[in-house]
Order: structure tokens, then sequence, then C-alpha cells
């Protein structure tokens, strides 16, 4: 009776403990970074503040410093919080899903190791693309958002010669040049997701072929092959 009640208390502490673990992950992660960006948007005003005036009429525009503090703050934050926390858990996760496949059966775990480089290609070339468009499309929004700056700050001068249409026209240009790249980096995100779930179901059926194999010659068993798969799969995604 006593072992029973151990071993449901240890249970329970331990489904408390992973299901504290991620909030703990996600909100300290996400709070450092929230303070951190605070900070930079502080700093980066203050020493834009400091700057001559002749630095704004030769050097930068004032809309450069307002994206700046609105658009490239959050990045930055993005950077910290999220993509921070996310390369520790998965470089854990990664180790932990190897040791785990080559204790239970290596035979498995080499194969998988085999196809994994096949998905992490197709994943960075995917990433790459996407990463370039983004820049792309980052960069014609903050030149729609200048042309639409300068026409309300000289709004006047606008409307004293007749220059609505043709600020109108150019802002939609600029507003077209960042559509189309949206269009392409939906195009290239599907690819690369429809290219890296049919790699990944090409390669689980691969595994398992292989690993019904290993289990037919009584090399391993059952339990031990899907464990594997699944830790050296998961690890190396």
């Amino acid at each position: 009776m006593t072992n029973h009640v151990g071993q449901s208390i240890a249970m329970a502490t331990n489904e408390m403990f992973k299901s504290f673990a991620p909030l703990a992950e996600i909100s300290c992660w996400m709070w450092t970074g929230e303070r951190q960006s605070t900070r930079m948007r502080i700093r980066y005003l203050d020493a834009a503040l400091r700057q001559d005036v002749s630095f704004f009429d030769t050097d930068v525009r004032a809309s450069d410093v307002i994206y700046a503090i609105n658009a490239d703050a959050v990045v930055v934050q993005d950077a910290i919080s999220e993509k921070l926390g996310n390369l520790i858990h998965y470089m854990a996760t990664f180790v932990a899903g190897f040791v785990v496949g080559f204790t239970a059966a290596w035979q498995l775990a080499l194969v998988t190791l085999a196809v994994v480089p096949l998905i992490a290609v197709i994943g960075g070339l995917s990433a790459a693309a996407l990463a370039k468009l983004s820049s792309r499309s980052q960069d014609a929004r903050s030149g729609s958002s200048i042309i639409s700056e300068q026409a309300l700050a000289q709004i006047r001068i606008v409307q004293a010669f007749v220059g609505e249409e043709r600020e109108m026209r150019a802002y939609s240009a600029a507003l077209a040049v960042a559509q189309r790249i949206g269009y392409r980096s939906g195009f290239a995100k599907g690819l690369g997701l429809g290219g890296t779930y049919f790699t990944v179901f090409c390669c689980y059926g691969l595994l398992l072929w292989y690993g019904g194999h290993l289990v037919r010659a009584q090399h391993t068993n059952g339990g031990l092959a899907i464990a594997t798969m699944f830790s050296v799969m998961i690890g190396g995604l």
C-alpha cells in the first residue's frame, strides 16, 4: 500500500513538473525579451535625440528612426525571447533523441540518422528563401511608409500642386511590390512545408520497413524499434 502511494505521488509530481516546465520556459524568455527590447528602444531614441540637426538632413530620415524603433526592435525581441528559447529547447531534444535512439536500437538509429540530413536540407533551403523574401518585403513596406509619411507631412504642398493622385499611385505601386513578394513568400512556405512533410512520411515508411526487418530477425523488439525511430526523427527535426 505504501509503495503504491509513493508511486502515485511520484507520478503526480512528475506530471506537475512537465506541465510547469514549458510555462516557465516560455514565460521567462518572453519576459526577458520584453525588458531588453524596451531598454533598447529607450537607448536608441536617446542616441537619436543627441544627434545634430544636420544628421537628419543628410544621413537619415526621421521616418527611418521611427521605423527602426517600431519594427527592428520587434525583430530583436523575437530573436532574444522566442528564438533563443527554441534554440536551447531543440538542442536538448537533439541530444536526448540521439542518446535514446542509439541506446535502444543502434542499427535503426543509423538508418534514421542517414535520412535526417535530407529533411534538414529541405528545411534549410525553405528557411533561406523565406528569410530573403521577408527582407525584401520589409524593404518594400518601409518604402510605402516613407511615401505616406512624406505626403502627409507636406500635405499643403501636395494639395497646392494637385498631387493627390500622383501620391496615391506611388503608394499603390509600393504596396503592389510588397503584395507580390507576399505571394512568393506564401508559395515558398507552402512548397517548403509540403516537401518537408513528404520527405518525413517517406522516411517513416522506410524506417517502419527496416524496423520490421530487425524485429523479424530478432535484433530488437517492436517497442524499441518505434521508440528509436521517433526519438531520432524528433531529435533530428
